[in-house]
Order: structure tokens, then sequence, then C-alpha cells
């Protein structure tokens, strides 16, 4: 099957593969359904306190796989929300976590913020992070 998938798409299934790798590494998971679980309520969380524009911009630099994931159950009527703190947006993740609650919401946001910041062009999470209020730009650093 492989062998008759379109290049753009076998390549973004193994740029994605890498990205999910590069979670389980940062956070000693079991494996990428581990790391996706962590992932996708990050990116959920990030995109809807972005206005679409940003969010828009920010999509374009993932990978064709992690679009899907990053828009998947979107609705742009309902962005930017209001967040207005770290615990704040900490507690949007959780709520977004399935089928588990994350163990540690700080730590695998931050684990996400990094890598999307080494993943995404020079400066392209930084400028979506602006938008971010300066407790949530910080849980990066942590």
């Amino acid at each position: 099957m492989s062998q008759n998938r379109p290049e753009v798409l076998s390549r973004s299934i193994q740029i994605t593969d890498t990205w999910l790798k590069e979670l389980m590494d940062d956070l000693d998971l079991q494996n990428p359904s581990q790391a996706y679980a962590v992932l996708r309520p990050v990116l959920h969380a990030l995109r809807d306190r972005l206005t679409v524009q940003q969010a828009a911009h920010l999509a374009a630099q993932f990978p064709a796989m992690v679009v899907g994931i990053y828009y998947d159950g979107w609705d742009p009527e309902a962005v930017p929300k209001k967040i207005r703190d770290a615990d704040a947006f900490l507690d949007d993740v959780q709520s977004r976590a399935q089928p588990n609650d994350l163990p540690d919401p700080q730590r695998c946001t931050a684990a996400v913020f990094r890598l999307l910041d080494r993943k995404l062009s020079p400066g392209a999470f930084a400028k979506a992070a602006e938008q971010l209020p300066q407790s949530v730009r910080e849980v990066a650093q942590a």
C-alpha cells in the first residue's frame, strides 16, 4: 500500500513520525500513541487561542498530517478564546486530553512548544506565541 501512496503523503507521515518520536524521547513516553495524545490537545489549545489568520499562518508550517490533527474539530467562529494565564491554558489542554488525563499538562505543553520551536522555520512559533499571555509563553521554558 505505501508504495502506491503519493510521495507528499509518505514524506508527511515520515515527518510526523519524527515529531512523535521526539515527543516520546522528551517525555519518556512508551509509544507514538501516547505522543499523539500529548500533541493533539496542546495544538488544539494553542490553535483556539489564536485568531483565524494567526492559526492559518502557523498551520502553513506543519506537515500535512499535523495540519489534519491541528484542524480536527476546529470551529473558526469560536476563536480566539480568551485565555489570560498559564493555569487557564493548561486547564484547557487537560480538558482536551483523550482518552486519559495528561500526567503533567505543563510538562507536556512545554515539550510541544519546544518541538514547534525546533521544527518550524526560525521565528514562526515565536511569532504565534507573541499572541499568548506572557505566563503561557513561559511554559515553554519550564
